[in-house]
């Protein structure tokens, strides 16, 4: 998705303009002699320049004068000139592998600039052209202090700065000029909704239909990897707009961890409404039970507290433990998932979220039913 502010996308190479020319004129290539498609494919491929010796074969091909074509050359290596003279900050080197990733999911015009690539990448960030671009600038200007932090995890900030300002611009796009804004009661007005999609199988099928609800609420949901050393499977975060955001992560590409992670950055809205973003991990998978874990901060207890409360309701997630037969689920593999199934559509969710919970609540060893959860991407 190209965000707007770019300077300058009107810059096009003799390359890029014949084969607009070739798509718009419809011109049919099998009309054209051997040599002279041989020398468009030069010039195409930008192996030769536009001169007085190959002028001939574009404006018969495509017509023009000499002095057009001539013009467009000349103009374009002018431009090329002065843009490679312009001065690269010193750290521009830093992000060439982000600009590298940013070109391949457009979110950066395609240049063989890097002044270009350097002014793109500012305006992506949202930083002043004239601000040196470096990593302590782009943080700041999209975490500055208002991020919590992620725990014992090595992250790259630069990576998750990058990452917020794409899904960023995708809820920008997903509310389009929608004048919704968030509204809390909506949202657990809609609770029951969003947990009935929680029986689908697959949830790139039900994901456009969860996304219009959540719109509806004033909220933005992304499904988007990560850059590497991001290990988050869902952030939340208050948009300027009045709107807010939830990023999932398909980190660990289970359908129980999905849902659980959505209620929880939901719980992060309804609880914790201030201008903080909220970068979780899932650590009960990351640990299992192998590692101890770090004691929770009180909002993520709080925000599980929220994800447990609506996904299991109308009981308490206090009282899980005696509602479920433990015994006959750790005694019959068989009769154990029937007791999950029965249990889950009292619940009104799936028996993988079911059993997600149980393993989350450390009711249940990890491993159990693990081939009864779904892949979100096959």
């Amino acid at each position: 998705m190209l965000v707007n502010g770019f300077q300058p996308n009107w810059i096009y190479s003799p390359s890029d303009i014949i084969n607009q020319f070739i798509v718009l004129s419809d011109i049919n290539l099998e009309s054209i002699s051997d040599n002279d498609l041989k020398v468009l494919e030069e010039i195409k491929l930008e192996n030769a320049k536009i001169n007085l010796d190959n002028i001939s074969v574009l404006t018969k091909t495509f017509g023009g004068s000499n002095n057009f074509w001539l013009n467009l050359q000349n103009q374009y290596d002018e431009y090329r000139g002065y843009l490679k003279c312009k001065s690269i900050d010193p750290q521009f080197s830093d992000f060439k592998y982000i600009i590298s990733e940013l070109k391949s999911e457009k979110f950066l015009p395609s240049n063989q600039l890097d002044y270009l690539d350097q002014v793109n990448l500012k305006s992506f960030y949202g930083i002043n052209e004239f601000q040196t671009l470096d990593s302590k600038t782009v943080i700041s200007n999209i975490l500055g202090a208002r991020l919590k932090a992620i725990g014992k995890y090595s992250i790259s900030d630069l990576n998750l700065a990058t990452y917020i300002r794409k899904v960023e611009f995708e809820a920008i796009k997903q509310f389009g000029s929608s004048e919704i804004f968030w509204n809390k009661d909506r949202l657990l007005s809609r609770i029951e909704e969003i947990k009935e999609l929680t029986k689908s199988r697959s949830i790139l099928k039900i994901l456009p239909e969860l996304i219009n609800l959540l719109n509806q609420c004033g909220v933005a949901l992304v499904l988007a990897p990560t850059l590497p050393k991001t290990p988050i499977c869902g952030l939340a975060k208050f948009l300027k707009n009045g709107k807010v955001l939830i990023a999932l992560t398909p980190k660990y590409n289970k359908d129980y961890i999905f849902w659980q992670t959505l209620f929880h950055e939901l719980g992060h809205l309804v609880l914790h409404e201030n201008e903080m973003v909220f970068c979780d991990t899932d650590e009960e998978v990351e640990a299992e039970s192998l590692i101890e874990v770090e004691a929770e901060s009180l909002i993520e207890v709080e925000a599980d507290a929220f994800m447990f409360d609506k996904l299991l309701h109308p009981i308490s997630h206090r009282d899980l433990e005696s509602y479920i037969d433990l015994k006959l689920i750790r005694r019959s593999k068989i009769d154990g998932w029937k007791e999950i199934c029965k249990k889950a559509r009292e619940l009104n969710i799936s028996p993988s979220l079911l059993v997600g919970n149980l393993k989350k609540m450390k009711l249940i060893p990890y491993k159990y039913y693990a081939d009864r959860h779904h892949n979100i991407f096959d």
